[in-house]
């Protein structure tokens, strides 16, 4: 299985910090978040392809060709923006992860969404829906629908971009139009999918570490460990 990660990002809520490296390569407890989530991946994947754009050589130059000795392959995302346009045209069969690489999931979590026999999501259940984008289930927990921050409460479920998928939604990615930000949303093709496909929506039994400011990032390295992190987030 191969794992696309989606490491392309400037991350312009974490400047100045960001201005000289990329995002995923800012280090929390001992590692990038890049690393963190390349970890957990390890015993599922023969091949990391890794998305750049964003100072690709403050990603390829540290990790070179391989890591834990699994090769790496970098797909340089093109002018088109947005996480969709981030995996089109890469060259890949059957199933893979695609995943988001600015925050650290549980390997207890990744590991329960590895043995789903469907094609899934990971989900977290969150208090403040109108911030995300929100899975609708039906009453066996496939996905029905996916809105991108809801007005009105649809549910719960969030969506942190972690999927195992079949390498279709490459093709599928190639069918969407610029969303209102003209931008190409993964989201779309994922709408898309589930037409044609059932999306299991794995729901997390641990918080994620989700760094997506300054201040996240300022609050979390308070913590000498993953675990009294997530501790502090129960």
């Amino acid at each position: 299985m191969k794992a696309i990660l989606l490491a392309a990002w400037s991350g312009t809520r974490m400047r100045p910090l960001t201005n000289t490296i990329p995002k995923v390569m800012v280090e929390l407890f001992g590692k990038t978040l890049l690393e963190h989530n390349m970890d957990r991946l390890v015993p599922y994947v023969d091949e990391f392809i890794i998305v750049v754009k964003h100072l690709p050589e403050k990603i390829t130059e540290p990790l070179g060709n391989e890591y834990m000795g699994i090769p790496i392959r970098y797909h340089i995302q093109g002018d088109e923006k947005g996480t969709g346009a981030a995996i089109k045209g890469i060259d890949v069969e059957g199933d893979l992860i695609i995943a988001y690489t600015d925050g650290i999931v549980s390997q207890e979590d990744i590991d329960k969404e590895m043995r789903s026999p469907h094609s899934t999501v990971l989900v977290q259940i969150v208090q403040n829906p109108e911030k995300y984008g929100i899975f609708c289930t039906d009453e066996a927990g496939f996905a029905t629908d996916l809105v991108e921050k809801p007005s009105e409460y649809v549910g719960n479920l969030a969506n942190f971009g972690f999927f195992k998928i079949n390498s279709e939604i490459i093709s599928i990615m190639e069918t969407i139009s610029p969303s209102v930000r003209w931008e190409i949303e993964i989201t779309d093709g994922i709408r898309a999918f589930m037409k044609r496909h059932p999306l299991q929506c794995v729901v997390m039994e641990r918080p994620i570490i989700d760094v997506t400011s300054l201040d996240d990032l300022e609050y979390f390295r308070k913590f000498d460990t993953i675990e009294d992190a997530v501790a502090s987030l129960t």
